[in-house]
């Protein structure tokens, strides 16, 4: 068994004389992301021990585990063990279908889903990319700041911590002509909306990406009116599956776009008469999708 230790850096504020519990990367939305390969025998299990702010001794540590088991194949388990905590925290077994396999690439997330709640999720379980929910446990997590990976693991490869934007999402663009604006994430079975706003606050463009119809398309309004969607099919939307779509503005007329590495085989005609405020803020809207990470690139 292999044990990997994470830190996570105690936050100061100016004029503090003494260490103070803080949320230290876990907060509503955030998710522990932890890729690997297991070792080649049975049993397989991936241990994650969260510890509470100020227990790193071992006459005083206080936590929980959450262990991936697979004892033997179709008997599979998500164990949540409590230790040193108070009586209302109980140790929880959940049985599931999926299970980190043995000498196998493995891509592990904890989610805090909540203020009081997380998510044991196994990503990729059969090969197209798709999450499937191993357990969920209620925890309160408000002071853990430092975390173990052990278990049957013959290497690490990522371990991160990503931030999920709440829904409906607005945050300012940083985004011009030559630029493409990437955003990545996950996304439900519906359509999910992507309002470009300008400085007043109106909405001249929406993108909307339909994993329904694996359609990704462009509404604009322009004088005084909404025109109708133009829109391509691109197989690389998929429902319940990553994505990465690209918004690339080519120039005052031209938008192209593209999805997980695929462009639309046409550009978008969409004239955009002051540059400098038609593209401002923001804002995303979705039913069980999430975003991760939002940036400009050059096209």
């Amino acid at each position: 068994m292999r044990v990997f230790w994470i830190f996570l850096t105690i936050g100061m504020t100016a004029g503090d004389d003494r260490s103070l519990p803080r949320r230290q990367g876990f907060a509503a939305n955030n998710e522990v992301v932890i890729k690997g390969h297991s070792t080649y025998h049975l049993p397989c299990n991936v241990e994650v021990t969260f510890l509470y702010y100020n227990s790193f001794d071992q006459s005083t540590r206080k936590g929980v585990k959450i262990t991936v088991r697979r004892e033997k194949p179709n008997l599979n388990t998500v164990l949540m063990s409590p230790f040193n905590m108070p009586k209302e925290y109980v140790e929880k077994s959940v049985p599931t279908n999926y299970s980190i396999l043995p000498n196998t690439d493995f891509d592990l997330r904890i989610m805090f889903s909540g203020e009081k709640k997380i998510d044991v999720i196994l990503v990729n379980v059969t090969g197209a990319g798709e999450r499937r929910n191993l357990a969920s446990f209620d925890l309160n997590y408000s002071f853990l700041n430092m975390w173990t990976i052990s278990g049957d693991i013959a290497r690490l490869e990522d371990v991160v911590i990503t931030e999920k934007y709440q829904m409906p999402y607005t945050n300012t663009l940083h985004w011009g002509i030559g630029k493409s604006l990437k955003i990545v994430g996950q996304l439900s079975n519906e359509t999910m909306v992507f309002n470009i706003l300008n400085d007043k606050d109106h909405i001249p463009l929406t993108v909307r990406l339909n994993p329904k119809f694996k359609r990704i398309g462009i509404t604009n309004f322009a004088n005084g009116s909404w025109r109708p969607e133009h829109a391509c099919g691109l197989k690389t939307i998929v429902g319940n599956h990553p994505f990465e779509l690209k918004i690339k503005w080519y120039n005052e007329k031209q938008l192209g776009l593209g999805v997980n590495g695929l462009d639309c085989a046409f550009k978008f005609n969409h004239l955009v008469n002051n540059p400098a405020a038609e593209y401002k803020k923001i804002n995303i809207r979705s039913t069980g999708g999430y975003i991760t990470n939002i940036s400009a690139e050059n096209i």
